[in-house]
């Protein structure tokens, strides 16, 4: 159920919606810090970590092949195998780390026709108090958790910031390399 909302169904609705964006428009897809590349350096088996790592980096990476590790990671985690296909313990880091690999072909996509300047980023908005992150979490109530959303949904026209990974207080963090920012 998680990959199915946080990679599946965000990927359609994207495939429904983008069409009839009209120039200028902003999309945020909300990531996490868990969707960040190098949690896959947590997985039990490196050597098959470290090829999604390297498929899931490429500049020229597709959607077809994210699908694919998706559907990889969908099938082994329910017959228990993986850790042994380089995956984490964690249907969640899988599916945004899904969505964040997303986003950023979908960025490139999006910047083909630079005439429209649609821009897409990805964020992590922070530990907010919801109801998943427990309305005790210690970070952010939900309008400090909107900021690096507003951020980006209004970036002004032309913007260099196009398919960034965007921490909570709107700045870039390499989604590859990181390193990552404190939580705070």
């Amino acid at each position: 159920m998680t990959l199915k909302t946080n990679y599946w169904d965000t990927k359609r609705a994207c495939e429904i919606l983008f069409p009839i964006l009209k120039a200028g428009a902003r999309v945020v897809n909300v990531s996490s810090s868990c969707g960040y590349l190098g949690h896959l350096d947590k997985a039990p088996n490196q050597e098959k970590a470290q090829q999604n790592k390297k498929t899931l980096s490429k500049d020229d990476l597709t959607v077809a092949e994210i699908d694919a590790l998706m559907q990889d990671f969908e099938t082994s985690a329910i017959a228990g195998t993986h850790g042994a296909h380089g995956w984490p313990n964690s249907t969640y880091v899988v599916s945004k780390i899904g969505l964040s690999a997303l986003s950023r072909v979908q960025a490139r996509e999006l910047a083909r026709d630079a005439s429209c300047d649609i821009v897409l980023n990805h964020i992590h908005p922070g530990w907010v108090k919801t109801d998943m992150a427990g309305h005790d979490a210690p970070h952010f109530d939900a309008d400090r958790g909107a900021q690096s959303t507003l951020y980006a949904a209004l970036l002004p026209p032309k913007t260099d910031v196009r398919g960034e990974y965007l921490w909570h207080d709107s700045r870039v963090v390499d989604w590859i390399n990181g390193p990552l920012p404190a939580m705070v």
